[in-house]
């Protein structure tokens, strides 16, 4: 009889087990006992509450911080070195220093987040297109520098601008910023998202609140890398970085490269005077991208023999009449006008509503004639040479800072 009773031990625990479970065959019961992730949450265009700021940052810090611990984000690591990592790195650089200004710790915040979105399936699949996702809109983008007019209006220092290279390009080789763990949205204290109500909110760095999906989206088991696709060429970022020039765009380089070279020639057309011949043929090259230390062809009519310069100011001002010239080649008029980063045209369309703002112009007529002249107020020129009002002995000329 010991068996019979072992027996009904087992056998009874066990019945009464597998009665407890939940009815696969019932409608209402079904899938209760299946973990069901559905479809990534759909993106939609940024809108703000119209609220004032103050009432802003009373709703802002009533939401709470969602409890445990921030977790820390998968490392991206980018891959080789090549053109499409310059443009993911520049893509990248341009959402840290214009969404967080000139600021270590909240461009490298901004990468992470932008980085994070990479890795998430609601987000699009390359850095240049998650940086630039509805820059099409007039507003509602998703990151609101690339639809608001600020790639025009203004524009980071030489090192303000390296900075954010060098953070972006640790960023894709693996370097995570805790800080903001798997946060892929963000806003500043003083204005209220549409989605910010439907969030988590999980991090603070000075004005800027951090926010994750919740529930299976917000958590790192729902990151992915992405596969290895091209990267846009975004020609909004032309002027800051010439890897997202058009290509073609400029068919033209100096014969001689090197910093000792062009300097030569510059100082042999300065003693020849602006507007005297070249000393030396400029050769030209029928493709390639424009390598002139940083000037850059922005829009250009070939036709017509229009050109719009984006300067580099750090050059010595004689050397932009070379380019002009190079640019030009033979063609029997000529209109070169040089702007500075962030304030030329984007297409030959605004060239001549923008002619007003240009710091230098180099013009040649039908008749062989050239004439050279430069903002005096930004580089200092002969009275000859200087733009109409922009000259010190003009007293009609605005002096600078004012």
């Amino acid at each position: 009889m010991w068996w019979a009773i072992l027996a009904l031990l087992i056998l009874v625990p066990l019945t009464l087990w597998i009665f407890s479970l939940p009815d696969r065959h019932s409608p209402g019961e079904a899938g209760k006992s299946k973990i069901v992730v559905a479809r990534p949450p759909e993106i939609a265009p940024v809108e703000l509450l119209q609220i004032a700021p103050e009432r802003a940052r009373a709703i802002n810090a009533a939401i709470p911080f969602a409890k445990g611990p921030l977790v820390r984000a998968l490392p991206y690591y980018f891959g080789r070195k090549n053109a499409d990592f310059e443009r993911a790195r520049d893509c990248l650089a341009s959402a840290a220093w214009y969404e967080a200004g000139d600021d270590a710790a909240g461009e490298r915040s901004v990468a992470q987040v932008v980085l994070n979105r990479l890795m998430h399936p609601a987000f699009p699949k390359t850095v240049c297109g998650v940086v630039f996702q509805g820059e099409d809109r007039t507003t509602g983008c998703q990151f609101t520098f690339t639809c608001d007019g600020s790639l025009m209006r203004r524009s980071p220092s030489e090192k303000a601008w390296e900075r954010a290279q060098s953070i972006a390009e640790l960023a894709l080789r693996g370097v995570v910023d805790p800080s903001v763990g798997l946060a892929t949205h963000y806003h500043t204290d003083w204005v209220v998202p549409n989605w910010s109500g439907s969030l988590d909110k999980i991090a603070q760095i000075g004005s800027h609140l951090f926010f994750r999906f919740r529930g299976f989206w917000g958590q790192r088991a729902a990151l992915r890398r992405p596969p290895p696709l091209p990267e846009p060429l975004i020609s909004k970022l032309a002027t800051l970085s010439p890897i997202h020039a058009p290509i073609g765009n400029g068919a033209f380089v100096m014969p001689k490269p090197n910093d000792a070279d062009i300097l030569a020639l510059v100082d042999r057309l300065q003693k020849l005077g602006p507007n005297h011949p070249a000393p030396v043929p400029l050769q030209q090259t029928a493709n390639g991208p424009v390598n002139l230390k940083g000037n850059s062809l922005a829009a250009s009519d070939k036709s017509k023999g229009l050109f719009a310069l984006t300067l580099d100011l750090n050059r010595a001002p004689g050397s932009y009449v070379l380019v002009a010239r190079s640019l030009c080649g033979d063609r029997s008029r000529c209109t070169v006008l040089g702007w500075r980063r962030g304030a030329s045209p984007s297409n030959i369309g605004e060239f001549r509503a923008r002619q007003g703002s240009a710091l230098f112009s180099y013009r040649l007529t039908a008749k062989g004639e050239e004439k050279s002249l430069w903002d005096c107020r930004e580089m200092p020129r002969p009275d000859g040479q200087c733009m109409p009002g922009t000259s010190p002995s003009d007293p009609q000329s605005p002096q600078n800072g004012d």
